[in-house]
């Protein structure tokens, strides 16, 4: 690595280790001539600082220019940020067609929750016409992601039959994924478990167990094979 980029490596670093002590006022004095000088890291996280209101005042519009310079370099999450921001309408003027391409922008480079939003941006119409299909591709690519909200739609749309076919065992593996990446926050994994108390009454026995082996199948292939059996 080269003397300079290692330097800009280093005081990047510095600046993390001056957010995760609480010390969010060196975090910007240590982050601010990096993304002065392009550092798409720094920049983004300069808009995480404004945006939060963390060693400096909450300013919505200076979070979206430092995303915006970040996006502009290709770094996703600025993208998937900067998106969200289009899409409330926060710091910058609402726009759902500009929110639609910055979270393309990000998705395609691999962002589950990018993948996710423009799930439901294509399934709603916003900022773009209705797209069944598209909005699918998207929702799959982003539970295979472990995207939990993604999971969660396709468990409804299985269930119901909407846009797939109804299939409850699907629906259950989903939903069963769905509650598993939710036991990092309670209420995730608690709907989880009330969809799949609510898909049990309705199911067999061999349909359950079919579900469940599914169900580990698709964990452990690391989400590559998640069909059904």
């Amino acid at each position: 690595m080269a003397g300079a980029d290692y330097e800009a490596e280093y005081k990047l670093q510095s600046g993390y280790w001056a957010y995760e002590s609480g010390s969010y006022e060196l975090a910007i004095t240590t982050w601010t001539p990096l993304a002065e000088s392009g550092n798409a890291w720094a920049q983004h996280n300069l808009g995480r600082l404004y945006h939060t209101g963390k060693g400096v005042d909450r300013d919505l519009t200076a979070a979206a220019t430092w995303y915006y310079m970040a996006a502009k370099q290709d770094l996703a999450v600025a993208q998937l940020r900067l998106a969200m921001m289009y899409y409330a309408g926060a710091g910058v003027i609402g726009n759902a067609e500009t929110a639609l391409k910055w979270f393309t922008k990000a998705a395609e480079q691999g962002n589950g929750e990018a993948m996710s939003w423009l799930g439901l941006l294509y399934m709603n119409g916003w900022g773009t016409p209705s797209n069944y299909k598209t909005s699918l591709k998207w929702y799959i690519k982003a539970a295979s992601q472990g995207i939990a909200h993604a999971q969660n739609t396709l468990a409804i749309k299985y269930e119901q039959g909407i846009y797939v076919p109804k299939d409850y065992t699907m629906s259950y593996m989903w939903s069963n994924l769905y509650a598993y990446n939710g036991l990092s926050n309670n209420n995730l994994g608690m709907l989880g478990s009330e969809h799949l108390a609510g898909l049990s009454r309705r199911m067999t026995e061999e349909q359950i167990a079919t579900a469940k082996e599914m169900t580990k199948r698709c964990l452990a292939s690391f989400y590559k094979n998640c069909e059904p059996l």
